[in-house]
């Protein structure tokens, strides 16, 4: 056990923000001028800029560091690299190449206390659930983040703004987290999607509750997806499902079927995420899956490779692109309201539509940036 004192605890200390592990600090007085940073410390202070830093707390979740941003620890705090095998290095090794940022991001755990480097650098803490679930940052912007979150590589539409404006083609991109939904059923104790007498250990019920699933997801994605945001997490690249796909071992498939077999075999639906209904979206997914087995329906051959990339030409069918698309297909499908039932439906389509409506009124950053002076 440790304790902090004379830290936060103190009147030169103040709390300026707080989400999940993360704390910002801000000290009003810079009291470790040195004589290298005399200057820098003078002209901070005549602007009001007072030198911030981030506490992590380890005990909420584990957190990934920009390489070089920790200063000090206390408590347990182990430190790995993230490297998750060969093929991972070298990933990391070329992510980090081309958008600038370090290759290798150390990670760390426990339940100790985690300070980074003082900054003058304004800090922003940001959910990625209110930025539907993934954010582009530009070189160098990267400081820290919940371990589980993903990186990659993003390469700019637009060649000639990286050129003009001196930055990078490569950004780097984070996606969040989607609310991975895993479903048995059982009977009289027995997993009934198990049937260890077929190639791929699954039952007629748990390929009838697949193709269900298959049938129903473009219908209930205004359930399981229910923003406008919702939708810029669901297309191609950004490891989220898009294509109505399903696999066995392929995580990127929209329906997939994880390893363990028996008991513990299950059916793994990717696409929704944390800003739906649990019940509303549970209660979609299960009149989905059992209308397949009432309906003996069987689902198509399953598909390899890396579906995140597969473009529309391939001709496979894909979720809606909007949550507008979305609430279409939610009325469209019967099977899917039904379960909901009568007010249920109404009053949440009649929300959502509220909602399309409210959205399509508003001009984004985006538009004025790119329509006002090239229209």
């Amino acid at each position: 056990m440790f304790q902090i004192k004379n830290f936060t605890d103190n009147d030169d200390v103040r709390t300026l923000d707080s989400k999940g592990p993360f704390t910002v600090i801000e000290y009003q007085r810079d009291l470790s001028v040195t004589p290298g940073s005399a200057q820098t410390a003078y002209f901070c202070n005549e602007m009001n800029v007072r030198k911030r830093q981030v506490i992590c707390d380890l005990s909420k979740a584990q957190i990934t560091l920009q390489a070089g941003a920790m200063q000090w620890t206390v408590g347990n705090v182990n430190a790995t690299t993230g490297v998750k095998g060969v093929g991972d290095f070298f990933g990391k090794a070329l992510r980090g190449q081309v958008s600038g940022e370090s290759a290798i991001k150390p990670e760390y755990t426990g339940d100790g206390i985690l300070v980074l480097e003082p900054t003058y650098k304004h800090i922003l803490l940001i959910d990625l659930d209110e930025w539907g679930n993934s954010i582009v940052l530009d070189d160098g912007l990267f400081l820290a983040c919940d371990s589980r979150l993903k990186h990659k590589a993003v390469m700019r539409a637009n060649i000639s703004s990286a050129v003009a404006g001196g930055e990078g083609l490569f950004n780097l991109g984070i996606n969040g987290s989607g609310m991975h939904t895993n479903m048995s059923l059982f009977k009289d104790g027995k997993n009934i999607f198990a049937d260890p007498a077929d190639a791929r250990g699954l039952s007629r019920e748990a390929y009838a509750f697949i193709a269900g699933l298959l049938k129903h997801v473009r219908g209930m994605a205004a359930i399981t997806n229910p923003l406008v945001n919702s939708y810029k997490r669901l297309v191609p690249g950004y490891e989220a499902p898009c294509h109505l796909a399903w696999s066995t071992g392929n995580r990127s498939a929209l329906v997939r079927i994880p390893t363990p077999r028996g008991n513990s075999t299950r059916v793994e639906l990717r696409s929704p995420d944390p800003a739906c209904n649990p019940y509303l979206a549970l209660a979609a997914c299960l009149a989905a899956g059992l209308d397949g087995i009432e309906q003996q329906m069987t689902p198509p051959a399953p598909l390899t490779g890396n579906l995140y990339e597969v473009g529309d030409a391939s001709g496979i069918q894909r979720l809606p692109g909007s949550l507008e698309e979305a609430v279409r297909a939610l009325e469209a499908d019967s099977v899917i309201t039904d379960a909901l039932g009568a007010h249920v439906t109404e009053q949440y389509l009649a929300g959502k539509r509220r909602e399309c409506r409210s959205y399509a009124a508003q001009v984004s950053q985006w538009e004025l940036e790119q329509y006002l002076v090239a229209y």
